[in-house]
């Protein structure tokens, strides 16, 4: 064989190489500059225990309707909204879906011929599919800072036992796990086309392992027609599907949702004819301990106060953390509850 027919030999496969580079890269540019002016940066409540405070939302109509995730950012019914050029705007939860965990807030005041994404009822993750995603994960981006982009592959299906979204949701591999700010994110196909959400993170009970759901581009473009119609009751304080709230109702307070195992064991609501409200416990507080026993997580305190591990008619003494203080209140169990 020639010499030059030998680098030809070599060169072709190199050009084919370079050439196919070069397209990927610019099929990444085109869907940075559709995402970034679509997505929005939510800040909002959390902040307990290290709980983040912030998450990401799309754009999903030229007013400002914006797509995300029902977590504790939302918890107060609103969060503020940081667009992509820096401006804010309050945005208001409409309404959420229970069983999917989608939320739908509108900005305000209310935007103008906004860049928005359309989720189509045909546009869905495949598995082995290349994917972006677009989310302001650790919070990073606080003004008219571009979110991060991330890449990653639709890896599978998720156990129905596992899934937050719906049996059979698919996941991505590849991808950043167990950071904060990912719910709401946008996952666009390598050609720009919208296939999707990103959910909560879930976490297999048996393996530890870590996967990122995301709610495909049909499920979500139905929810928001569903919630536009009204047709789904106002936000409740309930739970999306797969998160577990420690509810106590015989004295009367609900813990805030337990999301991992270290949740901290912050009360969320206390009923307000209850033995708990009249012991003096108030939504905010920090359970520390259980008469002698120390307290870390929710988990610890549903073991603690189980019925296995107490008599049903015994007082229940909490040391509670109210801002810089330490209060020891007891709730009286013999007590009829108003």
């Amino acid at each position: 064989m020639s010499p030059s027919r030998g680098i030809a030999v070599w060169l072709l496969p190199l050009c084919v190489f370079c050439f196919t580079l070069h397209s990927r890269a610019e099929a990444v540019a085109d869907a940075n500059a559709y995402g970034q002016p679509r997505v929005v940066k939510l800040y909002g409540g959390g902040g307990l225990g290290g709980l983040a405070h912030y998450q990401t939302g799309v754009v999903v109509s030229a007013d400002g309707l914006i797509a995300t995730i029902d977590t504790l950012v939302l918890e107060q019914g609103e969060a503020v909204a940081v667009m992509n050029d820096g401006s804010r705007r309050s945005a208001k939860v409409v309404g959420s879906d229970p069983i999917t965990g989608i939320a739908l807030l509108r900005a305000m005041p209310p935007l103008s011929l906004a860049p928005f994404v359309k989720f189509r009822s045909e546009s869905s993750p495949e598995i082995g599919q290349s994917a972006l995603v677009f989310a302001n994960v650790f919070g990073i981006a606080a003004g008219d800072e571009p979110v991060s982009l991330i890449t990653g592959v639709v890896g599978g299906l998720i156990p129905p036992a596992d899934s937050v979204a719906g049996a059979g949701s698919p996941f991505l591999l590849d991808s950043v796990t167990g950071v904060p700010g990912l719910p709401g994110g946008l996952v666009l196909a390598a050609d720009g086309t919208p296939i999707g959400l990103m959910s909560r993170e879930v976490t297999n009970e048996a393996t530890g392992l870590i996967v990122n759901p995301v709610i495909s581009a049909d499920v979500v473009a139905d929810r928001i027609e569903v919630l536009l119609t009204g047709a789904v009751v106002e936000r409740s304080p309930q739970p999306a599907a797969g998160v577990t709230v420690s509810t106590f109702a015989e004295f009367g307070f609900a813990m805030i949702p337990d999301l991992s195992p270290r949740t901290p064991p912050y009360v969320d609501y206390v009923r307000s004819e209850s033995l708990a409200r009249q012991a003096g416990l108030a939504a905010g507080d920090l359970i520390v301990s259980v008469g002698d026993d120390v307290v870390s997580s929710q988990r610890d305190l549903l073991a603690l106060i189980s019925p296995d591990r107490r008599r049903v008619d015994s007082d229940l003494q909490l040391t509670i953390k109210r801002g810089h203080r330490l209060v020891v209140i007891v709730i009286d169990a013999q007590e009829e509850a108003p």
